[in-house]
């Protein structure tokens, strides 16, 4: 009798804590505060019109037309030279896979280990003579369009 009464004890304690956490989490679910609403995703015309406009900044960018090079002395090279210096690096790309013309990665990023020798051997090209081909190469651009 006494090992029926513990047992029924035991079941008695069991359903109290059962009763008692059903309780809390009751307690817990209607008090806590409401999540915020979501944010409704933007339609899909919206995103992709953000990604082609994004693209469109970044290839303006990588793109860009500059006239000098960080460390490299244009002085060194007559006027057509350096004509022919600053059309070669606005429309030839880093072989570092950056997107960048040789020109714009060095101006952006003064550290990458390709274009660096890539610009040095077009001075040296240059310097040297060596006849360089600018047909079909990328013109100056107008003021306007700089």
């Amino acid at each position: 009798m006494a090992g029926e009464r513990g047992r029924a004890s035991a079941a008695f304690a069991a359903v109290v804590l059962l009763a008692f956490a059903a309780g809390v989490f009751a307690w817990w679910q209607f008090t806590r505060p409401e999540p915020p609403p979501a944010t409704p995703l933007p339609p899909p015309e919206a995103v992709k019109r953000a990604l082609a406009e994004a693209e469109a900044d970044s290839l303006a960018l990588k793109t860009k037309w500059v006239e000098t090079v960080p460390e490299i002395d244009l002085a060194v090279l007559d006027p057509a030279g350096r004509e022919t210096f600053v059309r070669l690096i606005n429309a030839r790309f880093c072989e570092c896979g950056c997107g960048y013309t040789l020109g714009a990665c060095r101006n952006f990023d003064p550290t990458c280990p390709y274009s660096g020798p890539l610009v040095e051997a077009l001075v040296d090209s240059i310097r040297a003579g060596h006849p360089l081909d600018l047909e079909g190469i990328r013109p100056r651009p107008r003021a306007s369009e700089g």
